[in-house]
């Protein structure tokens, strides 16, 4: 069931994020080349090596995910991580305060950008395919800077976005519980395989 609902996912990022479908209210309206540098600012990420802290109230930010805490604070506003080094096609998107790491880009937004959309796009878009490296995956800020993509309203993007996050919010609802039962199974193997519960004749 999780498969099928990725799969729908990615066929609805398709056709929404490169305007195969539309809707209705906005049939009529056209959408407009720009590049990233137009629409967003990428900044480095830095060394959390002095700033973690295992009680911090903020997360630190890698490539691949959350690899700490701290009580600093990097950047306020909701941001688009994008891994420089390493793992450079799996675009995240943060909402809270935190700090990213320095193999990573954190990318914040104009207003006519709704954040939600452009993270699903760049997700959608398979940076990996601008590599610049031989060995470890690695992707430049102007490289990012120089990609062209179709833009539409705003007003669209909200609604592109809205149908994106409740596809993401199915599936994630499914792995939690997935991950429940398999918790579940842990436990009764633990109890049933070591004699601790036995079977009633």
């Amino acid at each position: 069931l999780i498969a099928a609902l990725e799969r729908r996912k990615q066929g609805l990022m398709q056709r929404l994020l490169t305007g195969q479908v539309r809707f209705g209210e906005f049939a009529g309206s056209e959408w407009r080349e720009v590049r990233l540098g137009d629409i967003l600012d990428i900044q480095y990420g830095k060394s959390p090596s002095e700033i973690r802290n295992d009680d911090g109230e903020f997360l630190i930010w890698g490539t691949g995910g959350i690899v700490g805490r701290t009580n600093a604070i990097l950047c306020e506003q909701p941001a688009i991580i994008i891994g420089r080094k390493g793992t450079i096609d799996r675009p995240q998107l943060v909402t809270r305060p935190f700090w990213a790491i320095d193999t990573t880009f954190y990318c914040t937004v104009q207003e006519t950008i709704d954040i939600r959309w452009l993270f699903h796009l760049l997700d959608y878009a398979g940076l990996a395919r601008y590599n610049e490296a031989s060995g470890v995956p690695s992707l430049a800020r102007n490289t990012l800077y120089s990609i062209a993509i179709q833009l539409p309203s705003k007003e669209e993007q909200v609604q592109i976005a809205d149908v994106l996050e409740k596809s993401s919010s199915e599936i994630n609802a499914h792995q939690d519980y997935k991950q429940q039962l398999m918790e579940q199974k842990k436990g009764l193997m633990q109890r049933l395989l070591t004699g601790q519960v036995r079977v009633a004749g």
